[in-house]
């Protein structure tokens, strides 16, 4: 999993139904931040702003499904994960416990 992840070239992994705490840490060891239980309107949303592909497994994982974010940046005692600069969409989101916000930029 963490080498399909890699070697399609992935910044950041999101996943709607999550994975194991060993796979966490096996993607952060290869400098592969992730993101675990994202709702599924969320990822969807993320998906149009971005302009990436839903797949369901990570076999169909390819370089040309991914989505674009020109920098994410965390603030981990508020939770939140900024996606700035995305390609589809000219505002900023931001997830807080789930939920989603435009800003506008």
């Amino acid at each position: 999993m963490v080498k399909l992840c890699k070697d399609s070239g992935a910044g950041l992994v999101i996943c709607q139904w999550g994975f194991d705490d060993e796979a966490n840490h096996l993607l952060m060891h290869e400098d592969l931040p992730a993101v675990r239980w994202v709702g599924g309107v969320e990822i969807e949303l993320l998906a149009m702003a971005t302009g990436a592909r839903i797949v369901p497994r990570f076999s169909e994982l390819t370089s040309e499904k991914l989505g674009f974010a020109g920098s994410v940046k965390e603030v981990r005692r508020l939770e939140f994960i900024y996606l700035l600069d995305l390609r589809k969409m000219s505002f900023t989101v931001d997830m807080f416990e789930g939920r989603w916000r435009g800003d506008p930029s």
